[in-house]
This record gives C-alpha cells, structure tokens and sequence, in this order.
C-alpha cells in the first residue's frame, strides 16, 4: 500500500478514505441538527417560526442525509451527483436554520 502510494505521488500518511470521511461528516451533520433543535427548545421565545416546525424540518434533513448517504455508498456512479447534492442541503438546512433562529 504504501509503496503504490509512493508511486503515484501521494504520501501514505495524507490519504483518508473517502467513505471514512464521509461518515464523520453524517456525524457532523446530526450534531447541527441536534444543537439547533436543543437551543430552539432552551429558547423557543427566539424563534420565527414554531418549534414543530423547526424539528420537523431538521427531522427531515436528517432522513434526507442518511438516506442520501446510504445511497452514495450503494450507488457507486452516482456518488459524486450525491455528495454534491448533500451539500447544497448542507448549505440549505443552515441557511434555514440561522433564519429561524
């Protein structure tokens, strides 16, 4: 392994999986969900919308990104489309959430 790494020019040690790093990142992703959720709930009174709705939409991101990702581990051709398209819900969910928050 690491001598094919060497080959090809990369150091052993900078390589990550792509899958590994893509878990930690599901991870990632229901901490958000769950801080939003948990400071809504300490401070509803802050909120612009109703707190069922903000939980049902973090639910909803939730499912949506595990589903997405077990999609992406699955669905070998389409993992790059997935991972993009995550992202965008990454960056729609925290537009969302800094909204209503």
């Amino acid at each position: 392994m690491i001598r094919q790494a060497a080959r090809r020019g990369e150091r052993p040690d900078e390589y990550t999986a792509l899958s590994d790093r893509m878990g930690y990142l599901l991870v990632l992703r229901f901490a958000m969900a769950s801080v939003v959720v948990a400071w809504s709930a300490i401070r509803p009174e802050a909120l612009g919308a109703p707190f069922t709705v903000l939980a049902g939409v973090s639910l909803g991101y939730i499912v949506m990104a595990a589903g997405a990702e077990i999609l992406r581990r699955r669905a070998s051709r389409l993992g790059f489309a997935v991972l993009s398209g995550l992202l965008l819900l990454d960056g729609l969910y925290l537009a969302y959430a800094m909204y209503i928050t």
